[in-house]
């Protein structure tokens, strides 16, 4: 039986205002009136034990009114999003994740801002030992308002007590 959450978000972008204005009203324009919204999901996940390797799968869905997960605002109208993750313990210290989020498009693209990307990330991992973990990630985040950000690539470290 898999593991199931479901959670509220509440979000607020207190700057999008400012930028707003400073785009000459293209925001409200094309439908991103709102600087704040809440975020409702709901999620599974289950360790599948039964392949050589443990998988941890993680599927659900979002209903959101942000554009961009809130940088450009947020609309008047909730969409449904599908999100889903994958992480494969390679061995007991190594493991490989994939990430799939669906974008909503609730807004009226322009020139100025574009129809949002879905985003994908795929990472691997490592454990150094039971406090120090260390990663590495690609993010395809497609659209961004008017830039592409594909090609992103980051690096954590994490410690524990």
């Amino acid at each position: 039986m898999p593991a199931v959450t479901v959670s509220a978000h509440y979000k607020n972008n207190d700057g999008i205002s400012r930028i707003n204005d400073q785009l000459g009203g293209a925001l409200d324009a094309i439908g991103l009136q709102d600087d704040s919204s809440w975020d409702f999901t709901v999620y599974a996940s289950k360790m599948l034990t039964f392949m050589p390797r443990p998988v941890l799968v993680n599927i659900g869905g979002r209903a959101t009114e942000s554009a961009q997960l809130g940088l450009l605002g947020f609309t008047d109208d909730y969409s449904f999003v599908f999100e889903a993750s994958a992480v494969v313990l390679a061995t007991e210290r190594l493991m490989f994740a994939a990430e799939f989020k669906q974008q909503p498009g609730e807004f009226m693209p322009t020139s100025l801002i574009g129809e949002p990307d879905n985003w994908w990330t795929v990472a691997a991992g490592y454990v150094i030992n039971p406090h120090m973990t260390i990663a590495v990630g690609y993010g395809h985040f497609g659209r961004v308002a008017n830039h592409k950000a594909n090609a992103v690539w980051g690096i954590t470290t994490k410690w524990e007590f």
